[in-house]
């Protein structure tokens, strides 16, 4: 499943803390309980795209998109100096 209303995701995890566990996964801070975490796992694939998982409800029901792996994109992005767009280029 694609997700639907990106800027409103994209708003949304802008304040997100994420945390580098290791190569490929992520902790990021729960959007809506501030004790809560998860756990977001980007898998890159032989043809540079990058798959995702994320450990948070709505993103167990409704496939990938959620404002968690939102926020770890932006945060990988981030530290390699790019911005995520997402305008065809």
């Amino acid at each position: 499943m694609k997700p639907t209303h990106i800027k409103n995701i994209q708003s949304r995890s802008r304040n997100l803390d994420v945390e580098r566990m290791d190569d490929f996964t992520f902790a990021v801070d729960s959007s809506t309980d501030l004790q809560q975490r998860h756990f977001v796992k980007l898998t890159p694939d032989a043809d540079g795209r990058i798959h995702s998982s994320c450990t948070c409800e709505w993103s167990q029901f409704h496939g990938v998109g959620c404002v968690h792996v939102m926020a770890t994109l932006n945060h990988v992005a981030q530290q390699k100096g790019r911005k995520l767009s997402f305008w065809q280029t």
